[in-house]
C-alpha cells in the first residue's frame, strides 16, 4: 500500500527530472515554473506541485478558482469575442457571418435595450399570469421548453450509459436560479446572507417590470418558496456523481 501511495509523487519526480534536463527548447511537458521548489514536496506537496501557478496566477474577485483549463476557456473567449467584433464591425458581410454581427449588435445596443424596457419579454409574462391550474401550468411549462426555457426540468439527447449504441432521451434537474440545492437549503450565515441578497434582486427585476413595491415584494417571496421547494426535491453534488443513483430508464409509453 505505501508503494502504492508513493506512486503519484514518483510519476511526478521522473517528470520534473525529465523536463529539467530537457535543452532542446521543446515546450510539452511539466511547466516547471508552476513548482514551488522552495517547499518540500513531504512538508506540502500541494503547494510544491501548485505554488508557481498560484503565484504567478493570483486569484481574481470575480473566480471561485483558476487553473490552466479556466485560463485556456478565458484565452478562447477573449478569441471568439474579438473575431465576432471584427464580423460586426465590418459592412456588407453576407450568410452566417451577417446574423452573428447582427446578434452581436443588437445585444451590445445598450440604448435600444433601455428604451425597450420589458416589452421583449411581456408576451411571457401574460402567460405566466394567465394560468390558473395545474393543466394550464403543464401547458405553459411545455411552450417554455419548446422555446429553450426550462423551468423545472431540462430534456436532451444522450447516449445510454449502459447501452453506449444507444442514445436515450434525457431528464434532469433544473429550476433553480443559484443552481446549486445548498444555497437554499444550508443555515449557514454565509448562504442565509445569500438568500437575503437574492430575494432584494428579485424584487428589484420585478420593479423594473412595473410592479409596485408590495407586490414587487410578494413576487419574489414566491419565487423563492418555489425555488426552496425545487431544491427540497433536488440531489446534491455528491448523489449526482453516483451514475446508479442517475440512472432510472423507463420506457417512453
Amino acid at each position: 500500500m505505501k508503494n502504492l501511495m508513493s506512486l503519484p509523487v514518483t510519476v511526478l519526480l521522473m517528470a520534473v527530472v525529465s523536463c529539467g534536463g530537457n535543452q532542446s527548447g521543446q515546450t510539452s511537458g511539466l511547466h516547471l515554473d508552476n513548482l514551488d521548489t522552495t517547499v518540500a514536496p513531504g512538508a506540502d506537496f500541494y503547494r510544491y506541485a501548485c505554488g508557481g501557478w498560484m503565484e504567478n496566477n493570483p486569484l481574481g474577485d470575480q473566480y471561485a478558482r483558476f487553473g490552466s483549463f479556466d485560463q485556456l476557456a478565458e484565452t478562447n473567449t477573449e478569441r471568439i469575442n474579438g473575431l465576432i467584433e471584427d464580423i460586426a464591425s465590418r459592412k456588407g458581410v453576407k450568410g452566417d457571418e451577417a446574423k452573428v454581427g447582427m446578434l452581436y449588435n443588437i445585444a451590445m445596443d445598450s440604448v435600444k435595450l433601455n428604451a425597450d424596457g420589458m416589452a421583449p419579454i411581456a408576451s411571457y409574462l401574460q402567460r405566466i399570469d394567465a394560468v390558473t391550474d395545474n393543466t394550464g401550468l403543464q401547458q405553459l411549462v411545455a411552450v417554455m421548453m419548446r422555446e429553450a426555457f426550462d423551468p423545472y426540468f431540462f430534456v436532451f439527447a444522450s447516449v445510454d450509459e449502459k447501452n453506449s449504441t444507444k442514445n436515450l432521451l434525457q431528464i434532469y434537474q433544473s429550476g433553480l436560479t443559484l443552481g446549486n440545492r445548498d444555497y437554499y437549503l444550508s443555515d449557514d450565515e454565509n448562504n442565509r446572507n445569500i438568500r437575503e441578497k437574492y430575494v432584494g434582486h428579485i424584487g428589484r427585476m420585478f420593479s423594473l417590470a412595473g410592479f409596485d413595491e408590495e407586490s414587487a415584494k410578494r413576487a419574489s417571496e414566491s419565487v423563492m418558496r418555489v425555488e426552496t421547494a425545487l431544491a427540497g426535491a433536488h440531489f446534491d453534488n455528491l448523489t449526482l456523481r453516483d451514475p446508479y443513483r442517475n440512472y432510472h430508464k423507463m420506457p417512453y409509453r
